[in-house]
């Protein structure tokens, strides 16, 4: 992601109006590796400035959204993310807490024609992994060497599954 003065600058150049509440909502996303949600926005946000909306905390999203500064996640079941890092990479997501992590594998940009078995042009392609993050698995006991991590009497995600 730019920082803010670029991102601020690429929204002038649009023509958009820069409030302070966009500024605040922008800060919030530059450098943040944690793939917020409108919640976690809306809660920072607002602790700096309490007239801000969830109006202009979706507004200002859907802007960066638009000037390609941020990418929606939406984890099946779960509220959408959103990640300041654009450049194709995986995730790992949480059945249990429902975090959002990036992984360390990453894809080059390239278009293809891939054998989908339909007529269907690859613009880029992303993996969601799902799993236990590790305090969840400590909490749960399901960490790999101490129990089987498919412990058939043990299955916390199940409620969410069925």
């Amino acid at each position: 992601m730019l920082s803010i003065e670029e991102i601020i600058e690429k929204c002038r150049e649009q023509g958009m109006r820069i409030t302070s509440q966009r500024i605040e909502v922008i800060r919030q996303f530059v450098g943040n590796r944690n793939h917020p949600t409108v919640e976690d926005i809306f809660k920072a946000v607002k602790a700096e400035n309490p007239d801000v909306s969830r109006a202009t905390i979706y507004n200002t999203i859907n802007m960066l959204i638009d000037l390609g500064e941020l990418r929606v996640l939406t984890p099946p079941m779960e509220s959408r993310h959103y990640d300041p890092d654009t450049a194709p990479h995986d995730h790992a997501v949480c059945i249990s807490c429902g975090r959002v992590f990036d992984t360390a594998i990453t894809h080059k940009t390239k278009r293809s024609k891939k054998n989908l078995g339909i007529p269907f042009n690859v613009i880029w392609k992303e993996t969601m992994y799902h799993g236990l993050c590790d305090e969840c698995a400590e909490k749960t006991g399901m960490v790999e060497g101490k129990k089987n991590v498919v412990d058939k009497k043990r299955k916390p995600w199940r409620k969410q599954w069925e």
